[in-house]
């Protein structure tokens, strides 16, 4: 079923769905700065999604592990033709930060990934 879910999550991101502020979990954790500051620790389940805002359009972020600073994920954009905004599923679940590289204020928004039928 897991897998399943993992699946139909995927297909359903590369496609471009998104579901209605009303339609999404419940946050486990919604992080905020300014700058290069990083996050607070987080929490997250296996099967999670990170959404971020960023008010400046040139951005870069690493999710580490918060205890061995183990690189889970990097995003960037530097192109100021881009959106400041976007989300990623994540497998592995764990303890997580979020080291930012931009001047400007972010919003990071953590959620279960929920498989409805």
């Amino acid at each position: 079923m897991m897998m399943r879910a993992m699946t139909v999550g995927l297909l359903c991101f590369a496609l471009g769905c998104s579901a209605s502020a009303d339609d999404r979990p419940k946050p486990i954790a919604v992080l905020k700065g300014i700058g290069k500051r990083p996050s607070a620790p987080f929490k997250a389940p296996d099967g999670w999604i990170a959404r971020w805002k960023f008010e400046e359009k040139c951005y870069y972020f690493r999710i580490v592990d918060a205890k061995t600073d183990e690189r889970l994920s990097m995003v960037a954009n530097s192109s100021s033709g881009l959106s400041p905004t976007g989300k990623k599923f994540f497998e592995k679940g764990g303890e997580f930060k979020i080291i930012p590289v931009t001047s400007g204020p972010w919003q990071f928004t953590i959620e279960k990934f929920e498989f409805k039928d």
